[in-house]
């Protein structure tokens, strides 16, 4: 019922409330896929497939490794994996855009920072992704909280699911992506084109 009556009020709608309802619908099923992978339901997504390392699992802790030859961090299990993680729309839940755009567009940086932490830390791969998008989106705030921590003036932060437990949160965040993806593509193609805008397609 509740999809024929969305057909039913985009059968009558404007061309430009349609463009803007597919654009709410795309990022809300984004944001169910991002849930569902933050609560590690990866049975209902079938994409979600993991990669094995030829490392076996033991009882002892095994944390990331520096690989002297190749000048950078190593994973050493699956768990130490990005698909052990949140995707890159975990990032911005949590922490922002600022957090976001640095994973997607440094993403090398931002594994290699993910995995160090992991290794000097000895904690898990959604406790470093959670502590280095805090320091992406606002590195002073990070370090003066980690500060505290360590000097028993503050509890320790749990970054991992930082904004997680607020639907709110998830909603504003999920409006606020939709407004910006909708002056980004009005951005590039008035560039592209000189002027206009993208509603002048419809």
């Amino acid at each position: 019922q509740s999809s024929a009556i969305v057909l039913l009020v985009l059968s009558f709608s404007s061309p430009r409330i349609k463009l803007v309802s597919i654009m709410i619908a795309a990022t809300m099923l984004l944001c169910v896929l991002a849930l569902a992978k933050n609560n590690n339901a990866e049975a209902f997504i079938p994409f979600a497939r993991k990669r094995s390392l030829p490392y076996s699992r033991s009882s002892l802790p095994m944390v990331p490794r520096f690989d002297p030859a190749e000048k950078k961090w190593l994973p050493q299990t699956d768990d130490d994996l990005p698909e052990a993680g949140y995707p890159p729309i975990g990032s911005l839940f949590r922490q922002g855009p600022k957090a976001f755009l640095q994973r997607v567009f440094n993403s090398g940086m931002y594994e290699q920072s993910v995995l160090k932490y992991m290794a000097t830390e000895k904690c898990s791969r959604k406790e470093a992704q959670g502590n280095m998008d805090a320091y992406f989106e606002n590195p002073n705030d990070w370090l003066m909280q980690k500060s505290y921590e360590k000097n028993g003036r503050a509890q320790k932060f749990d970054y991992a699911n930082a904004n997680m437990n607020s639907p709110l949160n998830i909603i504003l965040t999920s409006i606020w992506t939709i407004i910006v993806v909708i002056y980004t593509a009005n951005a590039f193609y008035f560039l592209n084109n000189g002027g206009g805008s993208i509603f002048d397609l419809i």
